[in-house]
Parts: structure tokens; sequence; C-alpha cells
């Protein structure tokens, strides 16, 4: 199968309780959804018929697609050049690909592959060791988060803005309706949005962990993107 690569690069990971890990970043084009927030250009739909979207970020191996053994093979070079096994599977929203092939192809190089995910497009597959999942809940239009995820996940992520403060609300209601499953190791991560008031979303969020006033109370951290602190990609 073919599949639309954004970027490959050895990096640290900036979020969730992996954070300052080595890993070699794997992004995949397209998302489902339409998060006016978003901060990763990455996420426009792909069609084959323009795969010149954003080229410049897609040269891995001189091409815009390739097939999952050559992803996996030089994911695999990367890894040994960087010293880590990690591999963050992310996009845009990298389970709009069937990724069965693709993970068999990494987990054939015994690469530890961290999921990071929206949710809404559950895959029966058991080979993630990580699954950070992300939901993008005032943006869903109609897609549901399948239980399936919301029980394998090993972190939720929240994005949360200053300016929308009627999403802690909604946060709190959708905690409510699964707490029973969500294991209580999982950390609730409350994640300020990075966009052009964030030093105002920061300080919102600080005080929304400090003062949380939803389920899981226990489990609710503060996470901070440490590659923008850092200025890496």
């Amino acid at each position: 199968m073919q599949y639309e690569v954004a970027q490959i690069h050895a990096t640290l990971q900036g979020e969730g309780i992996h954070a300052g890990r080595r890993m070699i970043l794997l992004r995949l084009q397209g998302c489902n959804l339409n998060c006016p927030w978003c901060d990763t250009s990455h996420a426009k739909p792909v069609s084959v018929s323009d795969r010149s979207i954003h080229a410049e970020n897609r040269t891995y191996c001189g091409r815009v697609g390739a097939c999952e053994q050559d992803i996996a093979d030089y994911v695999f070079a990367l890894s040994r050049k960087n010293a880590t096994k990690c591999v963050l599977l992310t996009g845009g929203e990298p389970t709009v690909w069937r990724l069965q092939l693709l993970i068999a192809a990494l987990r054939s190089y015994d690469l530890w592959v961290h999921l990071e995910t929206n949710g809404t497009s559950w895959q029966h597959n058991e080979n993630y060791e990580f699954v950070t999942l992300s939901p993008k809940l005032s943006v869903l239009r109609g897609n549901t988060i399948p239980l399936g995820f919301v029980t394998r996940a090993d972190e939720i992520k929240f994005v949360v803005a200053a300016e929308r403060p009627e999403e802690l609300e909604v946060i709190y209601d959708w905690l409510s309706e699964y707490d029973n499953h969500i294991s209580t190791d999982v950390p609730i991560i409350i994640q300020p949005c990075y966009d052009k008031n964030y030093d105002a979303n920061v300080a919102y969020c600080v005080d929304a962990v400090r003062f949380w006033k939803g389920p899981l109370v226990m489990q609710v951290r503060l996470g901070l993107q440490l590659h923008r602190i850092l200025g890496i990609e």
C-alpha cells in the first residue's frame, strides 16, 4: 500500500508523559476533522490528483508516497543512527490510513510504536506499545470515539484554549460518560492550544488543572509542548 508521508525525522518527543524521549517522528498526511486551531498543515485531506501538497516536507526517499516496507526501512535506519526504538505515528490523523501493514513492517524491526489519534477511526490492531488519545470533542461533527480507543488509551490529551471556555464543560461531560472505562493509571492531560493567544492559554490551563471541577481529578495534569519551548520540530 502507498502512504502519503508528511515527515520522517529524528527528534525528541514534545508532548505527554514521554516528553523529552528520543524518537523518530513518522507523520502521515491527511485528517478526517477540520480543527480551526490545528497547528499542523499536514492535516489537510489527501487526494490522489494533488500530490504536491506540502511536497517540500515529503521528500522522504525522494518520493511523496511510499509503501510500508520502504517506510519501515527508512525509519529503522534513522532509529539505529539516533539510538532509539521509539516511533511516534501521528498526523494529521494516521488512522485515516489502513495501518495494519505499516505497523507490521515497523514491528518487524522490533520498533516501539506510539500512536497518536483523535480516536474517531478505530482499527483493530494490538501492536501499539503506547496510544495517546486526543479527542477533538468540539469538532467531531457526528463522529464518535469507539470504546475500543477509550479503553486502549495509555494517556488522554485535550487541547484547551482560553477563548473557548465552554470546551471544559464538554470535556467534563465526556470524562463523566467514560470514567468507568478509563483506567486509574491513565493520565488526563490538559494542554494549552498553541496559537496567537498561547500565553493566555497556558494561564487558563494552569487554573483549569489547579481548580479542576470534573471527574478523575487525581489523574489530571498540565501538559506543555516541550518542542515548542525548545524550538525544535
